[in-house]
């Protein structure tokens, strides 16, 4: 799987994003962003491979496609507009089902499941004035530019992109080949892209896990906690440390089926690692 270079991926994307059919006419960068048609898929999130498959083809079908042709097309009909990559740090959407949150909910897993969706990395195109462009708005209310994520983290676009390109492929090049050792090495690339994204740690401290390198891994994952709403970094450090601290912020911020369901979860995941292991000839 050939590996896009910086400028081979930018040409690629506006070479597929780049069109002449749309018109902004009067509109605002943003309101111009909401009036272009986006694919958005309904239902239950994909799994990581199918995400990196569907990054490393540039589709517009995930939140890091969608920004990259906002990028573009906001390139070709805004060039003096400046905006940013944002690396939403706690989630609006996340928010509203929170405070939807009761004991009844609780007993829903489609509910929870929905949470750690939520939780999951999520990109967004942030302006100067600090509005914000998610196409998910849309679905929330019929004013989305009056919509923000309450935190999120604005880098150069490029160099954000590009990031999580590398991301995505390294992921894949693990998945085929299970060298640990390269993807930390297309991840070093990624820091060196976007030195502050927390998605390029997340990834980092699980690949040091993997290769033997736990102490590493622990302290590189408690350095970014709490840095985005994510239970999901809570149960990873858990897990690892076995430490109550982890567990009990789990139960108290979210609820003790949240946890039985994590637990189930990664169960579920060795258990299909250990049979894939198992069935290699």
């Amino acid at each position: 799987m050939k590996k896009l270079s910086f400028t081979e991926f930018q040409d690629k994307a506006r070479e597929l994003y780049g069109d002449n059919n749309h018109y902004p006419g009067e509109k605002s960068p943003l309101d111009f962003l909401y009036s272009v048609g986006w694919d958005m898929t309904a239902g239950p999130a994909f799994a990581e491979k199918k995400v990196a498959e569907i990054n490393t083809s540039l589709s517009d079908n995930s939140c890091f496609g969608r920004t990259l042709r906002a990028v573009v097309l906001l390139e070709k009909y805004f060039p003096r507009e400046k905006v940013f990559y944002g690396e939403v740090q706690e989630d609006l959407l996340r928010n509203i089902l929170m405070n939807e949150a009761s004991p009844r909910k609780w007993e829903d897993v489609s509910f929870i499941q929905e949470i750690i969706q939520y939780e999951a990395p999520h990109a967004v195109v942030v302006f100067e004035d600090g509005s914000q462009f998610d196409p998910l708005f849309k679905y929330v209310s019929p004013l989305p530019s009056k919509l923000k994520h309450p935190r999120v983290s604005s880098y150069e676009p490029w160099g954000a992109l590009y990031a999580s390109y590398l991301v995505s492929h390294g992921h894949l090049i693990h998945e085929r080949t299970g060298r640990a050792d390269i993807y930390l090495e297309i991840l070093q690339e990624a820091q060196a892209c976007c030195p502050e994204m927390m998605m390029i740690e997340e990834n980092m401290s699980s690949v040091l896990l993997l290769l033997g390198r736990d102490k590493e891994a622990i302290e590189l994952a408690k350095s970014i906690l709490g840095k985005r709403k994510d239970v999901n970094s809570y149960f990873f450090l858990w897990f690892l440390t076995k430490k109550e601290e982890y567990k009990e912020y789990i139960i108290k911020e979210y609820d003790q089926k949240m946890f039985e369901l994590l637990t189930k979860n990664t169960q579920d995941e060795i258990r299909r690692i250990i049979t894939s292991y198992a069935g290699r000839v």
